[in-house]
């Protein structure tokens, strides 16, 4: 039995499977769903007192909107080559880190 076949976009000359449109729209409404959390971001920036609270509370917002179940925001360190420093996170679950934090 042959899968279901759908027109791919007017520009491909191909159909998709039904699959790939599937996987498309999935990935579609993730992006869309992270687009919507950091829509609102601006009061954080207005009201946090300092970086170190407002990177917090956007990890936060992050998780609490079950896009994410951990998140984590670190700079590059330029004190030490291919490291990072951490400045914020928050998890829904506990998260094992692999690697050292400085």
């Amino acid at each position: 039995m042959s899968r279901p076949e759908i027109s791919g976009h007017p520009s491909s000359s191909r159909p998709q499977t039904l699959e790939v449109c599937l996987s498309r729209l999935i990935h579609l409404e993730r992006l869309n769903s992270l687009y919507l959390t950091l829509l609102p971001e601006e009061d954080v920036l207005l009201k946090a007192r300092s970086e170190t609270e407002m990177l917090r509370r956007i990890c936060h917002r992050m998780i609490d909107n079950h896009i994410f179940i951990a998140c984590w925001i670190g700079r590059p360190d330029v004190q030490r080559e291919s490291a990072f420093r951490y400045l914020a996170s928050a998890a829904s679950v506990k998260v094992v880190v692999a690697f050292p934090i400085f």
